[in-house]
């Protein structure tokens, strides 16, 4: 039997399962994990369908999927978002997923980093979009249980009358599994102190579960990453995916430093980076802070600049206002509105400090 031949049987096998309903959660249908390729164990996969064992080198010899991994890699790098979906095929999207992150793997732990938070994007649009049902069963994929609790808690008090206003909550996790999934968590609405906690129970509402949900598939993902195979650096697989890299960032195989980054920011930028490192994040003023929080996001190097401060009396502050960021997505003023309010030190001939910094990183290379 040739490989087509396998990718074909494994592909209607896979769709065959998309379609099955779950027991525990009558009439609801199982979460389809197209969407979500790290639920799926590629090598059981072909074990359980198939009736053999093999790993990720019978998927490396198929041309068909080293192309679409590829594709997968490069547009993940190129938008910062892995595609809505690489095949017309369940096998061929989980292929592609982990092949992906095999050669991101292979090229070091910067492009693997990449990689990773481009995967984690294209499953946080997916779940926004879920039902409540789909959520809980993402979470149970996850390891997280979900419990249907009602629990109501004050929520507001009128100082005039002295009426409180409580809040109602459906969707509660027993503590253990929770800290399970937000530790080494830098989202600060999921940290303890800003949760509800009762009778050994974290009561959330929808926003904060997708919340969690994220940070759990952070973690999926990485682990996922961790327990793969890297290529030889010389395979023409690995060599070709090292091309693509140099499409977008210089050298982007090697480690970065944020004092690497600053070296290609605009002016604006540096200066409110100086001033932080020098008399601290409480220096900033609130536009300051979020000029260089809508920067790093937009270019995709917040954990660079969340280390460095790490040990900041305010670095707490500073990520609450990254959340916001991460909630309404980047936005960086123009220019001539940094002039108006005072952040522009020098002329640069750009449009954003976002332009000016891809100009910076072009006219550096080679």
């Amino acid at each position: 039997m040739g490989f087509m031949s396998l990718t074909k049987i494994t592909s209607i096998a896979c769709e065959l399962i998309n379609i099955k309903t779950d027991k525990s959660f009558p009439g609801v249908r199982v979460l389809a994990p197209k969407k979500y390729p790290f639920i799926v164990d590629i090598r059981e996969l072909l074990r359980k369908e198939l009736g053999i064992e093999a790993d990720l080198s019978i998927l490396i010899k198929d041309p068909w999927l080293v192309d679409l991994s590829l594709s997968r890699f490069s547009q993940s790098l190129e938008k910062g978002k892995a595609p809505k979906y690489s095949g017309k095929t369940l096998f061929e999207e989980v292929a592609s997923f982990y092949l992906s992150l095999v050669i991101a793997k292979t090229l070091g732990i910067r492009v693997s980093e990449k990689i990773v938070e481009a995967e984690i994007r294209r499953a946080e649009e997916f779940l926004r979009k879920e039902s409540f049902n789909d959520l809980v069963e993402l979470g149970k994929k996850l390891n997280i249980k979900v419990l249907n609790r009602t629990e109501s808690f004050p929520w507001y008090v009128d100082t005039a009358t002295n009426k409180v206003t409580n809040r109602v909550l459906t969707i509660a996790i027993p503590l253990g599994s929770y800290l399970k999934n937000v530790v080494g968590s830098d989202e600060p609405e999921l940290e303890l102190q800003n949760s509800f906690l009762k009778k050994g129970l974290v009561y959330l509402d929808r926003r904060r579960f997708e919340l969690l949900l994220i940070e759990s598939i952070k973690k999926k993902i990485k682990n996922v990453l961790n327990e793969l195979p890297g290529l030889d650096p010389n395979d023409e697989i690995a060599v070709k995916a090292k091309s693509l890299t140099s499409k977008y960032l210089k050298d982007y195989g090697s480690p970065a430093s944020l004092e690497e980054i600053i070296e290609k920011t605009p002016p604006c930028i540096q200066n409110i980076i100086n001033k932080a490192k020098q008399n601290g994040l409480k220096s900033l003023k609130l536009e300051e802070g979020l000029l260089i929080a809508n920067f790093f996001a937009s270019i995709r190097e917040m954990p660079l600049l969340r280390d460095f401060f790490n040990n900041d009396e305010k670095i707490n502050d500073f990520m609450r206002l990254v959340s916001i960021v991460r909630k309404t997505g980047p936005y960086i003023p123009t220019c001539s509105k940094l002039k108006e309010l005072g952040l522009c030190p020098k002329e640069c001939s750009e449009k954003t400090p976002f332009h000016a910094y891809i100009k910076n990183i072009k006219s550096k290379s080679p």
